[in-house]
């Protein structure tokens, strides 16, 4: 079978849909969560809460909620397991970069083990192919003029 252009910009379309229709909103306590990727090596799914987006000019401030799919442990939880955490993050739109505010983790329980404020964050670049891209295309592209 040969694929012409017409066909190319067919299948090109139902792609597009099928991409559209993979993006889910689930709910939680925290409101609603659209799902926006995972990572590569499929361990974590990342959402953003549109709900939390706040825009002060080219800055804006958005939540994050990132589930693991084995609940995992780090050495600042003292070996409590933690299945997702919730990060606020902010923005810069015109400067394409991102700043980790704070960082909440909870249990399978939904319960939270552990919360942090990030004390002078630091500016990170957004890097392609990233939760950064996602978090910046999804909070900038909302607001763009």
């Amino acid at each position: 079978m040969v694929i012409t252009s017409k066909y190319c910009n067919t299948l090109g379309i139902l792609g597009l849909i099928l991409l559209v229709n993979s993006c889910a909103t689930t709910t939680s306590g925290s409101g609603s969560w659209f799902y926006v990727g995972e990572t590569h090596w499929g361990d974590m799914k990342h959402y953003i809460s549109p709900n939390s987006i706040k825009r002060n000019g080219s800055i804006a401030k958005v939540e994050s909620k990132n589930v693991l799919k084995v609940p995992e442990t780090t050495s600042f939880l003292k070996g409590k397991k933690y299945a997702y955490d919730i990060n606020q993050w902010e923005v810069n739109c015109k400067q394409a970069r991102v700043k980790l505010i704070s960082a909440s983790y909870y249990n399978t329980s939904n319960q939270l083990i552990f919360t942090h404020k990030i004390q002078n964050p630091k500016s990170n670049p957004i890097l392609k192919n990233t939760m950064f891209a996602s978090i910046y295309r999804f909070t900038c592209d909302k607001f763009s003029s």
